[in-house]
């Protein structure tokens, strides 16, 4: 932003207008999410305005590119510490007996919304963006302005840990298959960062995979968006087809978080996150 005035008298402005689309709903999430853009000046800001106005129905002015940014970023904060709070509650709940998605149920109302428990977060954005902060309080801290970002750091170690979380879980109903650990055969279902969108970037679902993986287990994967040349050629696991799941002895759904087992079907009991 340093010397942007004088860049303006010859013709040069600077705005930004940061992207608040997710991957498969570009187009809808353009039109339906408030879109903001600020300028290094005011100038700069005014003339990004009137040309996004022409085809962006939901626009805002804000005072500063910064502002416009810190928007950006605040919404990915948002995001990953009520995740990284119904991660942390999800497993407090399963420490005490209780069902969690029954509580979740009815402790959502107007003033209370608990999201999901998941295997964490992937995607473009959220697992990024609270790092800018952190690491901007961390520099802060340093010269004796304030605190670190406890809260947000937490949420995002959290949010991290519950790959290994899930494999000690995934281990322990392995271990209840009659059977060598070894030999059992499991298959994690889903590997992409969100249901029904073929990314993974930073996925946790496929984090989970290659962690189970690389402790030697006899793991294979599905997800009815990926072939198995995908899945086998390009990412290095093995890959199940749907017919063949059922083969598996323990079977992880990543984002329904149920472990089902074959040895316990037999007898007519199912195990999974949902007690």
């Amino acid at each position: 932003e340093q010397g942007q005035e004088g860049e303006q008298e010859r013709g040069f402005y600077l705005a930004h207008s940061p992207e608040r689309i997710m991957t498969g709903y570009s187009i809808s999430r353009l039109r339906e999410f408030p879109k903001v853009v600020g300028g290094a000046n005011r100038e700069s800001g005014v003339r990004a305005f009137e040309v996004y106005k022409n085809f962006v129905p939901n626009l805002h002015l804000v005072s500063s590119a910064r502002v416009a940014e810190f928007i950006k970023i605040a919404e990915g904060c948002y995001r990953d510490v009520n995740v990284g709070l119904a991660n942390e509650l999800f497993r407090i709940a399963e420490e005490l007996g209780v069902d969690f998605y029954e509580a979740r149920e009815f402790a959502n109302h107007e003033y209370c919304h608990l999201l999901l428990p998941s295997t964490g977060v992937g995607g473009h954005c959220i697992p990024v963006y609270p790092w800018f902060l952190i690491r901007a309080a961390e520099r802060a801290e340093q010269r004796g302005k304030f605190g670190s970002a406890r809260l947000l750091r937490a949420a995002r170690e959290g949010n991290d840990e519950m790959v290994e979380y899930w494999a000690e879980r995934i281990i322990l109903g392995c271990l209840r298959v009659n059977k060598p650990l070894s030999e059992v055969k499991i298959c994690v279902k889903g590997i992409t960062f969100r249901e029904g969108v073929k990314e993974l970037y930073h996925s946790r679902n496929l984090a989970l995979a290659r962690s189970l993986s690389e402790k030697g287990l006899n793991v294979f994967v599905y997800d009815e968006l990926f072939s198995r040349a995908e899945v086998e050629e390009g990412l290095g696991l093995r890959f199940l087809e749907l017919e063949e799941v059922g083969e598996a002895d323990l079977v992880f759904d990543c984002f329904g978080l149920k472990i089902e087992s074959r040895e316990k079907e037999k007898n007519g009991e199912s195990g999974h996150g949902r007690k």
